[in-house]
C-alpha cells in the first residue's frame, strides 16, 4: 500500500527532521495554524496528524463531533463539546485517543447521554460541571474509564448513592 510504504520512508529515512518539525510545530499557538501546516506536504500532514504529543497541549473546541474529518479523531487528546442533546454524544466513540473531556455546562445531557462515553477507555479527565440532567444512574456508564484521574460533577444531581458506581475507578485523585 503506497500509504504505509509513504508512512515507513517518513519514520525511517528521516526521524530527526520529523524531531525537529515536531519541536517547531509545538511552538505554535494557534490551533488553524497548524491545521494549515498540514497542507504544505505529505511529510508535514502525517507528523501533524500523527504525533499525541503535539495535540496533547491543545483542547479543541468541537461544534459538531459528526462533522469531525475523520482523520483528526484519532489525533485529538482533548475536547471541549457543547452537547445539545444526548444523541449527539453518539460520534464521540470514533475519537479513540481521547483523554480529556469537557462537557462544562451542557444541562441538557442525561444519564442516557453517559452510555456513549463508556467506551472512551483512554480517558483521564472528564468535566461534567452544571449538567443538572445527570444522576447517580448516569454514573454507572462510567464503570469502564479506569484511567479517569480527574472526575468533575459540580453541580450535578448525585448523590452518595451514586458514588458506588464509581468506586472501583482506583485512578481517581480528584473528585
Amino acid at each position: 500500500d503506497d500509504q504505509t510504504l509513504f508512512e515507513n520512508q517518513i519514520i525511517s529515512e528521516n526521524p530527526l527532521n520529523a524531531d525537529v518539525l515536531l519541536e517547531i510545530f509545538s511552538f505554535i499557538c494557534d490551533v488553524k495554524l497548524i491545521l494549515n501546516c498540514r497542507l504544505v506536504c505529505k511529510e508535514w500532514n502525517f507528523i501533524i496528524l500523527n504525533s499525541s504529543s503535539l495535540w496533547d497541549k491543545y483542547e479543541i473546541h468541537i461544534l459538531d463531533l459528526k462533522k469531525e474529518p475523520k482523520k483528526f479523531k484519532h489525533s485529538f487528546t482533548k475536547i471541549k463539546f457543547h452537547v445539545t442533546k444526548d444523541n449527539n454524544l453518539k460520534y464521540i466513540k470514533h475519537f479513540i485517543n481521547l483523554q480529556q473531556l469537557n462537557l462544562n455546562w451542557c444541562y441538557k445531557i442525561t444519564d442516557n447521554g453517559l452510555k456513549y462515553l463508556k467506551n472512551l477507555t483512554n480517558l483521564h479527565q472528564l468535566i461534567l460541571d452544571n449538567c443538572k440532567n445527570i444522576t447517580d444512574n448516569g454514573l454507572q456508564n462510567l464503570i469502564k474509564l479506569t484511567k479517569l484521574k480527574h472526575l468533575s460533577l459540580n453541580a450535578c444531581n448525585i448523590s452518595d448513592n451514586g458514588l458506588k458506581y464509581i468506586m472501583n475507578l482506583t485512578n481517581l485523585k480528584h473528585l
